[in-house]
């Protein structure tokens, strides 16, 4: 609105833009608490052993991880330094508090190999291959864990799903190598 672009416009396209605008907030701010109470919802629910369990049904798994790692990618990847909000409060931004729920549900996952596996195999995952390694040194860095136990169970969980995600591309080249043997020595065996 500072720029000469504003100074030129008619005073009904300003106005049909404030409006635009006022409305973009709104959203922003409800988005933002949904998603700040979603979060701590699941960080509640994954706190017990049995609803955790149901979180773990190949129905939920899939879906679950997606989330968390979307959520965790906009607060600590490559993105994530060119979020600059003016007045963050005012619109319910609060990233420190949602980083914290973030964290506190993988840790409610510390030990679940199925978690550990869905994680690495998960799409968004293995195009942000450090993402959890950030997050680790971020919860540290700005002291959003307070007990080490968890700071440390959060690199654990880091070095398990990078673990399992360099299991899995080993995989995928030990059957593209077999595959490429397969094609040469058909061609071999049609070439005689």
């Amino acid at each position: 609105m500072d720029n000469g672009e504003w100074a030129a416009m008619s005073a009904e396209d300003r106005k049909r833009n404030e409006e635009i605008h006022e409305v973009n907030e709104r959203e922003a701010r409800s988005s933002l608490l949904l998603c700040n109470k979603t979060v701590a919802m699941f960080a509640y629910l994954t706190s017990d052993p049995a609803i955790k369990k149901l979180f773990l049904l190949d129905e939920m798994l899939d879906r679950l991880v997606s989330m968390l790692l979307h959520v965790l990618g906009k607060l600590v990847g490559s993105k994530s330094v060119s979020i600059k909000i003016d007045n963050a409060e005012s619109y319910n931004f609060k990233p420190k508090e949602l980083l914290l729920e973030l964290s506190r549900i993988f840790i409610n996952f510390d030990g679940e190999e199925k978690f550990a596996a869905a994680v690495s195999i998960n799409g968004f995952f293995k195009n942000n291959i450090d993402l959890l390694s950030k997050a680790a040194q971020t919860v540290e860095k700005y002291s959003i864990l307070t007990d080490s136990g968890d700071v440390m169970k959060m690199k654990a969980i880091a070095e398990k799903v990078d673990e399992l995600a360099g299991a899995d591309d080993m995989d995928e080249l030990t059957e593209e190598a077999e595959k490429h043997h397969e094609e040469v020595s058909e061609r071999s065996e049609q070439a005689l």
